[in-house]
């Protein structure tokens, strides 16, 4: 599945994120007003996938 530049929500986290891609270590990294996150295995989220 390709989520990059796709907008997801983070439990717990305000706001709807891009997803950027993923890092070195094949962790979803996303961002938001500038506001850079990577998304680690214990962390929840949601996406739209249409």
């Amino acid at each position: 599945m390709n989520i990059k530049n796709k907008e997801i929500r983070i439990v717990g986290e305000a706001g709807t994120w891009l997803v950027n891609g993923f890092d070195e270590f094949g962790m979803l990294q996303v961002v938001e007003r500038g506001v850079h996150k990577v998304i680690s295995n214990g962390d929840s989220i949601r996406y739209d996938l249409t």
